[in-house]
């Protein structure tokens, strides 16, 4: 399992308009609402990418509710701490001539909170992996992923930590098997200006002296260096395009090099997924999407993200199924590993009746809804077809 967490996780409101007026009325010509915070862009690429995760973290009142009701919804599993006050936060991104953003403070979180956070960490297992990423919100303590480090030495436990200034420094002495920093945090970790790609090398040794295992440093339209703890340092130079966003691009990218990383176990192949992960959602509004990333790709079939073929015959109830990207608004009888049980749909031993549906991580009928898995019974529970509870998809036909 890939766990994700995400300290002061939010709600983002993405508007579009012509220009910002300060001091009076701006109005906008688009807008739309996402779960934010970076733990929680690692982990929504993630289940883009056909990788489970689990979201960690805090969240509090009406809108607490609504980031977890979305992660649900974009495929990702969430074990979140619900605080008892307050409300988790509002952030306004506004994309005018220029970026500019206005960031809630978000609710209180107490020791006892964070106590119960760490326990639940603490149910990883070795084989799994641990993303911390983002800030640490005031009043915890400056050094607290570095203690949830030290909870993972010797369990077997991969971390990776994006963070900046004393949350990252403080990670090194625990041996994180990959931080991400960007050009700008290098510089201010080292304490002078990085201007060429040696400075930026030798900065990155700098960090792995300190205990840092691989470094992955983005550089936005200088393109990504990665100084792997063995082997040379590779290179990889941006994908051309459209830059729109700049917001969870490099959450994406170490959303991709995970998951290159555990599809190929290639630290090369790690960083061509991250850096087509990241340039995907520079070019978008919001984090890419599969078709989006496999765009940016050469050869997307190495990492499981070909296009899909059209199915060559319509099928027979119960024909196991290997796409569903040509079913749009078509039934299909979905099976998860949770249920200990095989039933082939419509077969005379289990025939299946229209109140047959789905529960969470119960085998069931499925509609194909923009490349989303959605329930019969519940439409407001959806999965992506890639999720790994799913051990089979079946066609389902309707009686005549």
């Amino acid at each position: 399992m890939i766990a994700t967490v995400t300290l002061n996780p939010s709600i983002d409101y993405i508007v579009k308009a012509e220009s910002l007026l300060p001091g009076g009325i701006t109005r906008t010509r688009e807008e739309s609402v996402y779960p934010g915070g970076k733990g929680i862009n690692v982990s929504v690429m993630l289940a883009g990418l056909g990788l489970e995760s689990c979201a960690f973290g805090f969240t509090a009142g009406f809108t607490g509710e609504k980031i977890e009701g979305d992660l649900r919804a974009f495929g990702c599993r969430t074990a979140m701490i619900e605080l008892k006050e307050g409300f988790s936060r509002i952030n306004v991104k506004i994309h005018a001539q220029e970026e500019s953003e206005i960031n809630g403070h978000g609710p209180v979180i107490t020791q006892e909170d964070v106590g119960r956070l760490l326990e639940r960490l603490d149910g990883l297992k070795e084989g799994d992996w641990l993303v911390l990423a983002g800030s640490i919100p005031p009043g915890l303590p400056r050094n607290l992923y570095g203690q949830i480090l030290a909870r993972m030495q010797g369990r077997g436990i991969g971390c990776i930590v994006d963070a900046e200034g004393e949350a990252l420094r403080c990670t090194l002495s625990g041996h994180p098997f990959l931080i991400k920093p960007n050009r700008h945090e290098l510089s201010q970790l080292c304490g002078k200006e990085l201007h060429t790609r040696e400075e930026v090398i030798q900065a990155a040794r700098c960090l792995q002296q300190q205990g840092a295992r691989n470094v992955l440093v983005s550089m936005a339209g200088d393109g990504a260096l990665l100084v792997p703890e063995d082997g040379p340092v590779l290179f990889r130079a941006p994908n051309r395009g459209q830059v729109v966003n700049s917001v969870g691009a490099g959450d994406s990218m170490v959303a991709g090099f995970l998951a290159g990383w555990c599809i190929t176990g290639s630290m090369e192949r790690a960083l061509e997924l991250g850096t087509a992960c990241g340039s995907a959602t520079a070019f978008t509004t919001w984090i890419a999407d599969r078709e989006q990333v496999a765009a940016q790709l050469a050869n997307p079939g190495v990492f499981g993200l070909a296009p899909q073929e059209k199915l060559a015959r319509p099928g027979k109830k119960g024909e196991k199924l290997w796409n569903v990207s040509t079913l749009e608004g078509e039934k299909v009888w979905v099976e998860f590993e949770t249920t200990g049980a095989v039933c082939c749909a419509g077969s005379e031993e289990a025939p299946l009746e229209d109140e047959d549906f789905a529960d969470v991580y119960r085998s069931g009928v499925f509609t194909v809804e923009k490349g989303m898995l959605v329930s019969v019974q519940d439409s407001g529970y959806r999965i992506h077809p890639f999720n790994g509870q799913i051990t089979a998809i079946y066609r389902w036909l309707e009686e005549k």
